[in-house]
């Protein structure tokens, strides 16, 4: 039997003036989108979409270190790449994303522009963004396209996961209620419809170990559920 503990903590998004015991705490205000984690330094990055900014959150001390904000405009997808350190920032309201150094004071260190952008993935040095009607590649680091530099899609992408060897990406089109196959060179392999009368699929999670697909259908309200698919068959 595996045993296993949850720790759950609640973290105000509030932080205070170094040094004033007086200060008032400010917390973002509006909607909240995206996160990503940073495992070796105990961060969690959180996009405040309504307010502008990404909160950075210490979650072993419990509290918000700071706010990056600068060019940071209506973020939705953050990912935050281990290997070297940058966490990416995608923005709705002008499309681009834009890559921080996190060890350089979150320096901005690159801009790269799309017409909108939302969910990022990452896998073996490329970064897929999430466009209208594409799935986009970019070499982390230096902004230039890989070969093929796309993939196209059947309506926009909400959230996508890649297979842990590269081979497949599985899409979620929520405007054809459907989930679309992707070789990892970006051909449609397959196109999985939804049962029928069911739409709204934003959620996705890929069960490596247990070759198992999860899309959570939202739409209609009254038949919301979650669907687990074999990634095999």
């Amino acid at each position: 039997m595996c045993e296993c503990l949850y720790l759950v903590q609640e973290i105000p998004l509030a932080t205070y003036v170094p040094g004033d015991c007086n200060s008032h705490p400010q917390s973002p205000q509006g909607r909240l989108d995206h996160f990503a984690c940073d495992p070796a330094r105990n961060m969690l990055y959180l996009a405040c979409l309504g307010d502008n900014s990404v909160a950075v959150v210490n979650v072993f001390a419990g509290r918000v270190e700071r706010y990056i904000r600068g060019p940071v405009c209506q973020p939705q997808g953050l990912l935050y790449v281990e290997e070297t350190g940058h966490l990416h920032v995608a923005n709705a309201a002008d499309g681009k994303v834009i890559v921080c150094d996190v060890s350089l004071g979150d320096r901005v260190i690159q801009t790269l522009s799309f017409d909108s952008a939302d969910n990022l993935r990452h896998f073996g040095g490329v970064v897929y963004v999430g466009t209208p009607s594409a799935i986009e590649f970019v070499k982390d680091g230096c902004g230039q396209c890989v070969t093929p530099s796309r993939a196209v899609l059947k309506g926009d992408p909400e959230s996508f996961q890649i297979q842990d060897d590269g081979r497949r990406i599985f899409v979620n089109v929520a405007d054809e209620s459907c989930v679309q196959v992707l070789s990892g060179s970006g051909e449609t392999l397959d196109v999985w419809q939804l049962p029928a009368g069911l739409g709204g699929n934003f959620p996705m999670c890929l069960d490596q170990m247990g070759r198992t697909l999860f899309v959570a259908a939202r739409k209609p309200v009254s038949r919301a559920c979650l669907l687990a698919l074999d990634m095999d068959d």
